[in-house]
């Protein structure tokens, strides 16, 4: 293996096997910008190989994981997210964790019944939340590089980390999002920006069978008119705050955005029959199917958790299941999927596919979605800053990726952590060739 210029870096390499394929310079240079890659394939029925390229040194480092330990990870961070959803908290940010939104970032936080929280109150309850995340995110860190010291220093603010899953390895799903690789006092507060998710861009990608050489689609999305559908639940005030905002946006745009509702079963039909937009956009109920092992976690989802499905309002209640969505080839539009909806990202390393799983299959660019039941006030207010950012309504377009870094950063610093609640996966540098919308002021 060759490094142009450079000697050989040190490596960590503890019994590896020589079948295992690794990525190389060469590769690295091909994913640019990208300042760090991450490859994990599979040794074993409970172990994994983690090779690490960053800058021009790699790294190997075996993990010892089941599966069940994988997803005793993810639970515990998906409850810790979700036990301050739910709580009498109002987070800073303008609406709150019931449903209430104010509209204003600068509004004063209450609790459910209305009564003002005083600035300690409120600060109290973001930093015990982000104390328990830096605990568990540690230990997460701790689990895949075993305490060995990262040059991390070699990364800044912004960079891009890669995270690729190889197709025996792709069960291998991890709260990356939640690493947390500072020292941390449990007495002292946790510095948020040591976060992963309020630090990087973060780009997973699983390898499936299916997309074995497949030519991924160019980064750069040129296509005029841009095509979006969407399908939504009802929701009040916020499915008319959606509906408001691309009707704007298609008046904005000058005929460069095209935009579809659907308000019929056969909007949903011909979609899935022949897909031709650039945007499917999901604002609705959604809920992945979990594993055994989760159910008794969460019993208030009993009745529903032995089947994925996305609830939509069609002129009535009408409830898409996954195995329909098998059915949609998307290789030849290659669009973005953004499922802004209940659970609709969340990955069990028990269960063979979700709905990330289905679209990405299905020649998806990539899938958005979130990881916890999310209020529908807080989905409304971070979808339409998403598109904005991504439409190119506030300059210049900008990348999936980098959008969807500045909302998780710009949301953390307002005491309100739910934006790492979104997960991309897929190409985080895709976007649009020019703005579709003209430019807002600020």
């Amino acid at each position: 293996m060759a490094y142009p210029g450079n000697e050989l870096p040190i490596h960590w390499q503890e019994s590896i096997e020589p079948s295992i394929k690794f990525l190389n310079w060469e590769d690295i240079c091909q994913l640019t910008p990208r300042a760090m890659c991450l490859s994990i394939g599979r040794l074993g029925s409970n172990s994994y190989l983690l090779t690490i390229l960053i800058q021009e040194a790699e790294y190997y480092e075996e993990i010892a994981l089941t599966r069940e330990e994988l997803g005793s990870n993810l639970l515990a961070v998906r409850q810790r997210l979700d036990s301050l959803r739910i709580d009498a908290v109002y987070m800073d940010g303008g609406f709150d964790s019931g449903g209430g939104y104010h509209g204003d970032f600068n509004r004063p936080s209450h609790t459910r019944s209305g009564t003002p929280l005083s600035f300690l109150q409120q600060v109290e309850a973001f930093q015990t939340f982000i104390a328990d995340m830096a605990h568990i995110g540690s230990k997460l860190y701790d689990n895949l590089f075993r305490n060995k010291l990262l040059p991390l220093d070699l990364l800044k603010e912004g960079d891009i980390i890669r995270i690729d899953l190889e197709c025996e390895a792709n069960d291998f799903d991890y709260p990356w999002a939640w690493l947390y690789h500072a020292p941390q006092d449990r007495g002292d507060t946790p510095d948020v920006s040591a976060f992963w998710g309020y630090r990087y861009i973060l780009e997973i990608v699983p390898e499936y069978r299916e997309t074995i050489g497949r030519q991924p689609p160019t980064s750069l999305i040129s296509e005029v008119p841009f095509k979006s559908e969407m399908g939504f639940w009802n929701f009040a005030p916020e499915t008319k705050n959606q509906r408001d905002y691309f009707a704007n946006a298609v008046q904005s745009s000058h005929e460069r955005l095209q935009h579809t509702t659907w308000e019929a079963p056969r909007q949903f039909t011909a979609a899935l029959d022949k897909p031709s937009a650039h945007l499917y956009y999901f604002f609705s109920h959604g809920h992945t199917a979990m594993p055994h092992p989760y159910r008794d976690h969460v019993p208030e989802l009993a009745p529903h958790n032995n089947q994925s499905y996305i609830k939509l309002y069609l002129g009535s209640t009408c409830y898409i299941y996954l195995n329909q969505l098998r059915a949609m080839d998307l290789r030849k539009i290659s669009p973005l999927i953004f499922l802004n909806m209940c659970e609709s990202a969340q990955v069990y390393p028990m269960i063979a596919s979700g709905f990330v799983d289905v679209f990405l299959t299905s020649g998806a660019r990539g899938v958005i979605g979130t990881e916890i039941p999310m209020s529908p006030a807080f989905a409304d207010l971070f979808a339409r800053y998403f598109f904005d950012i991504w439409f190119g309504a506030k300059g210049s377009p900008q990348s999936l990726g980098q959008a969807l870094y500045e909302l998780r950063r710009q949301f953390m610093d307002k005491k309100n952590p739910f934006g790492f609640a979104y997960t991309l996966y897929g190409d985080v540098t895709a976007r649009l060739a020019e703005p579709l919308l003209k430019q807002k002021e600020e």
